[in-house]
């Protein structure tokens, strides 16, 4: 029989694998399905209708851990976020499945994930919610292998009601290929997200009207955009400022 020296060494021992093994699982990258009961993934309610603060702010920082690609993080704070219907939230998790981020990849699951966000923005959309339209369109322009005319469709009625980023998607959707000169179509759609108040839309007009890139060169112009850009906090803005010495700072 061990000694009680011994005894309580192997308690110790046994007390801290416990203490290792619960900190692994709560730090992994995101729960699996078999963790939780496999209960409905239908979207609830969106990011502009959720009041509680706390759970507000733990969107907002689970989407920049997102972008910053911190996945583990986002799938902690998105992942029960998207399981009670958050479809904002839902959306993020669907993405992280279908690219493998912070996950396997896994296609059925990023489906089953997405599937619902889809629907539930689709029958906002056709109910004239111009957001729920933008967003519908945003998600057929960023998933591969959907028909291209359901993304013209939703982000054309949105950008006709006048939502910017509408706009500014749809000036893509006519354009993608950069260099070469804009269709007049996209350029149409590019100036009015940017006339709209669009920071993406003026940081890309500008940058492309200081390198004549598509369109005649003007740097009074270029000026002009980067600056309402820069001034709404677009990082690409300011840098191409100063790369193309427009900046009052580079004179």
């Amino acid at each position: 029989m061990p000694s009680k020296s011994k005894r309580i060494w192997l308690l110790s021992l046994a007390a801290i694998l416990v203490t290792i093994v619960i900190a692994l699982a709560w730090t992994g990258p995101m729960l699996r399905r078999s963790d939780v009961p496999d209960v409905p993934l239908s979207p609830a309610i969106a990011i502009r209708d959720l009041e509680n603060k706390q759970l507000l702010r733990d969107y907002e920082r689970g989407y920049e851990a997102y972008k910053a690609e911190d996945y583990r993080k986002a799938g902690q704070l998105l992942f029960p976020l998207g399981r009670a219907g958050v479809v904002e939230a839902r959306y993020l998790v669907g993405r992280m499945y279908a690219l493998g981020q912070g996950v396997d990849k896994n296609l059925s699951e990023a489906e089953r994930w997405i599937g619902g966000v889809v629907t539930y923005y689709r029958a906002a959309a056709a109910q004239g919610d111009v957001d729920a339209q933008y967003q519908l369109g945003r998600i057929y322009l960023d998933t591969l292998g959907v028909d291209r005319s359901e993304a013209y469709e939703w982000t054309a009625k949105a950008a006709l009601s006048g939502h910017s980023g509408a706009q500014y998607n749809l000036s893509q959707l006519y354009h993608s290929r950069k260099g070469e000169n804009l269709p007049a179509e996209a350029l149409y759609w590019l100036r009015a997200a940017a006339e709209s108040g669009n920071a993406d839309a003026q940081h890309d007009l500008g940058f492309r009207l200081a390198r004549g890139q598509g369109m005649e060169k003007n740097p009074e112009q270029a000026r002009m955009w980067l600056e309402r850009a820069a001034s709404a906090g677009h990082d690409g803005a300011r840098i191409a400022l100063k790369a193309f010495g427009l900046s009052a700072a580079a004179k």
